[in-house]
């Protein structure tokens, strides 16, 4: 299944692509909503081949994950790759200068599934597409508008 979205930020695509790759605060936020990561590759700066194990409660349970940064092609796109139990997933975050201060963030999200439980579970999800479709759209624009929010205060 794939999901395609756009957001518009109101902020300079190199500006946007630092507050997309700031390791610090991602890892901060992810604490305070309950989800722990663990880099998997050493510390070290942002760059292809970075890996981290993630444990993050969803609906009840403790699930996990792994995440591998593919790509990363600054200041114009990055790609991660992941798999949780019985999915893998290829997520691609893409900015579009629109102007010197606008800039569009295209998040192009592609789940397959490597069960049969996981096949049975997509195909329910392919079902309420529409809505999946909104929620999605909708928490993009959330994590766009903190994204504008982070830039906008930063030093």
């Amino acid at each position: 299944m794939r999901l395609v979205e756009s957001a518009d930020i109101e902020a300079a695509a190199p500006d946007v692509f630092g507050a997309l790759t700031d390791l610090g605060y991602f890892e901060r936020l992810s604490l305070r909503h309950g989800v722990s990561l663990e880099r998997l590759d050493g510390q070290g700066s942002l760059r292809p081949g970075a890996e981290w194990q993630i444990e993050f409660p969803f609906r009840g349970r403790l699930r996990e994950a792994t995440s591998r940064i593919e790509e990363l092609d600054h200041p114009r796109r990055m790609v991660l790759c992941g798999r949780s139990s019985g999915f893998e997933y290829r997520a691609i975050l893409s900015l579009t200068a629109l102007s010197r201060q606008s800039t569009r963030l295209w998040a192009d999200l592609e789940v397959r599934p490597k069960s049969l439980t996981a096949r049975v579970l997509l195909q329910t999800l392919k079902l309420g597409r529409s809505r999946l479709r909104g929620r999605y759209a909708a928490r993009l624009a959330a994590f766009a508008a903190l994204l504008q929010h982070r830039i906008g205060t930063r030093p």
